[in-house]
């Protein structure tokens, strides 16, 4: 299913679902008379939001109240029933004893209604189920049967079976978090669950609702693979495949489910189906939460997230978990099931492989990546091979010492050496000229208005005179350049750009290092200006002329993955932002630093990613990392700093609301129209929401005539349709009711 028909399906179900039951199949096929396919999708996801709740609906057939009426039997077949283990939507489970021999079981029952013959087949196969596996990790059955329990006014037999008892048992999640195991031990113990899971599998069983409540862990540290009711036998036998559910029915949880089980395809779930779920639970154990949350989510949206979502990889929740294991998880949780591993053996063999610290089979590490792994298994014999070649080093460096070129090595030095100058001054010059321009807009001495024309009084890049007169300038037009992008005079930059690119085209040619760093800066000016076409084909056309290598062209090619995450979030495809934006992140901050500036804007983008995803709450963290940095590097006066300070004044005022949230945007608004204008799309930003969260404070004096004016100016430059006009009309429409 592609996503067209996976949002058909999806528009189709919650339609119906606000209709009430009787009249939802009618409406289905009503709209889907010539497209069986959706029908039967859309029908059987009805049936399973129908049977998420059966517990509920099955005690209403029947007129029961459970609790109530359904006592604990003395006896349940040979066995001595003591107390309730555990209650589900179909069934209960009893702590027994066995009298010969003597032993404590478990007894599992199910309460069947009138109409329940799919759940009595499911409950009468999981026996069978059971019955063919005896694997150390996988609960044992003993024996099976019928019994007499009378439910209310009537007597009925119900089916049971005894399985193993577990001593202490308690769900793998809750026993790692409670012994604190560390990592290693707990690939140990999933590694145990992947071999009962495949084992069943070996057998043709397909779980197919491994969770972390499906796998308890006994006293002594074992795991117990449970709850085989939603299982299918993958043989075929007369003929027929042995399953235990119909065509279109989804059964298990949702949370762990794959996305074929969830959107079903001719091809039924497998031992790949399996291995997702299992995936999910690696990602549980790693990362201390679920990979697909159902806080605050509707089934749709439920469904969506597994089917279609993305999703962010275990170190993003712990940065100390090695990348190998992303892989490892992300490889098992793969969306396509081709492209899982083959069978839960070889998800758990890739595992072991990482404990050995050898290399993977998710994604095969780089060469330096190889030589860490042989470095942690054979330490001593890494060690005497760097001391065998430190000798012969020392004795090759001698002897051809006095045949090295000194005149080449003075060349070199002095080439990293000038480059290093050029890149410090041209820093200095940038923020000297800055610091200039903002303070003369504050106190008035100079005007925003004719397009920045006050900045070509600013200095000129000096103290690069053993340049060549090329190079000298093309700095200068760089400096000129990166000043006017600072100060946002967009249009006056990308010509200042243009001009350095070709001087340094003339200068050192079109492969240069700083000819493909002012395309980089071109582009970004661009893209900020809003002249967007035919950026994404210049961007990917910069990406194929980077050449491996060399510091600055690596900062340039985490450039382009800047502008990449930028066009993701201008699209308005905010997940793809978000994780192109995090991944971003973690290679800056690793490579540059946490607080260099480049590190800094991807903090503010994946912050503003987070916050137009409605989640405030997850962008703070992004946006006082990045204003704070911005405070620090630059101060309150620059634009960087006042705009960050007003996206985080915004996340400030989102639910649960923080009281302080309008005294942050007040210093924006004080220095945001002398330094970009009053007309600049930065300042009504902060304008309009700062006169938003005064009319919630209900602060209303002077903000008819405020909203007002912001009206105009944001019809006039912003258009209709923008969301900051928006925000003015709806205000100005409640004016008078808070009045």
């Amino acid at each position: 299913m592609n996503s067209s028909e996976f949002s058909r399906v999806r528009r189709l179900f919650e339609a119906a679902m606000n209709l009430p039951t009787s009249q939802q199949r009618a409406f289905v096929e009503r709209f889907c008379v010539d497209d069986p396919i959706t029908r039967d999708e859309v029908l059987g996801l009805l049936d399973a939001d129908r049977e998420m709740d059966s517990a509920r609906r099955l005690l209403d057939e029947g007129g029961l109240k459970r609790t109530s009426v359904v006592e604990i039997p003395e006896r349940i077949g040979p066995y001595r029933a003591v107390s309730v283990i555990a209650t589900g939507g179909m069934g209960m489970v009893y702590e027994g004893i066995q009298e010969n021999p003597r032993r404590r079981v478990a007894i599992k029952t199910l309460l069947i209604g009138p109409r329940d013959e799919r759940a009595l087949t499911r409950f009468e196969v999981e026996s069978d189920v059971l019955a063919r596996l005896e694997h150390p990790s996988i609960a044992r059955i003993y024996s099976a049967g019928t019994y007499s329990q009378r439910i209310g006014e009537e007597e009925r037999e119900l089916p049971y079976y005894v399985m193993e008892y577990i001593e202490g048992a308690t769900t793998l999640t809750d026993y790692v978090e409670k012994k604190k195991l560390s990592i290693r031990k707990r690939l140990q113990l999933f590694c145990q669950v992947c071999e009962a899971v495949d084992f069943a599998h070996g057998q043709g069983v397909i779980h197919r609702d491994l969770k972390p409540g499906n796998i308890l862990v006994d006293k002594e540290g074992r795991p117990k693979v449970i709850d085989f009711g939603t299982a299918r036998l993958s043989e075929e036998e007369d003929g027929k495949s042995v399953g235990m559910t119909r065509s279109g029915e989804i059964l298990g949880t949702l949370n762990y489910m794959s996305p074929e089980q969830l959107s079903p395809t001719e091809e039924p779930p497998d031992a790949r189906s399996d291995v997702y779920s299992l995936g999910c639970v690696l990602y549980e154990l790693l990362a201390g939460r679920p990979a697909h949350s159902a806080k605050g989510r509707t089934f749709p949206e439920m469904m969506a997230s597994v089917v279609t979502g993305a999703l962010q990889p275990p170190s993003h929740w712990d940065p100390s978990l090695s990348r190998a294991l992303d892989l490892v998880c992300m490889k098992a949780m793969n969306k396509k099931r081709e492209e899982r591993y083959a069978s839960s053996e070889d998800l758990s063999a890739d595992l072991k492989r990482f404990m050995e610290a050898r290399e993977v089979h998710a994604a095969p590490p780089s060469i330096s990546g190889r030589i860490r792994l042989f470095t942690r298994r054979q330490p001593a014999f890494v060690m005497a091979l760097i001391m065998i070649a430190l000798s012969v080093g020392t004795g090759v460096y001698l002897m051809r010492r006095a045949g090295l070129r000194e005149e080449e090595l003075v060349q070199r030095a002095e080439s990293a050496w000038t480059e290093s100058r050029e890149r410090g001054l041209r820093d200095q010059y940038v923020r000297q000229n800055v610091t200039t321009a903002l303070t003369s807009l504050l106190k008035g001495g100079v005007q925003r208005s004719g397009g920045g024309e006050f900045l070509d009084e600013l200095e000129p890049l000096t103290a690069i005179s053993n340049l060549d007169e090329q190079a000298v300038v093309a700095n200068q037009l760089e400096v000129a350049a990166l000043t006017a992008w600072e100060l946002q005079f967009f249009s006056r930059s990308e010509e200042l750009f243009e001009e350095a690119l070709d001087a340094w085209v003339a200068c050192r040619g079109e492969r240069d290092v700083s000819t493909l760093r002012v395309r980089l800066a071109l582009l970004g000016v661009q893209r900020d200006g809003g002249s967007r076409e035919g950026l994404r084909e210049r961007l990917i056309q910069l990406r194929s002329d980077l050449s491996v290598g060399g510091e600055e062209r690596t900062q340039i090619a985490l450039g382009v993955d800047y502008l990449d995450a930028c066009m993701a979030l201008d699209a308005k495809r905010y997940v793809d932002a978000e994780a192109l934006a995090w991944e971003l992140l973690r290679e800056q901050t690793d490579y540059l630093g946490a607080h260099h500036p480049d590190a800094l804007k991807t903090s503010w983008l994946l912050g503003r990613a987070l916050m137009w995803q409605g989640r405030a709450s997850a962008a703070l963290k992004y946006l006082e990392r990045t204003r704070d940095g911005y405070l620090s590097a630059y101060g309150l006066i620059h634009p960087n700093t006042l705009e960050c300070q007003t996206d985080l004044a915004i996340a400030l005022s989102s639910p649960p609301r923080c009281p302080h949230a309008s005294s942050l945007l007040a210093p924006v608004l004080e220095k945001l129209p002398l330094i970009l204008g009053e007309e600049h799309s930065s300042t009504l930003h902060a304008r309009v929401h700062y006169d938003r969260l005064l009319f919630e404070d209900d602060s209303t004096e002077g903000l008819e005539e405020r909203l007002g004016r912001s009206l105009v100016i944001c019809r006039a430059t912003l258009g209709e349709e923008h969301d900051l006009t928006r925000i003015c009309v709806e205000t100005l429409q409640q004016l008078p009711l808070r009045e």
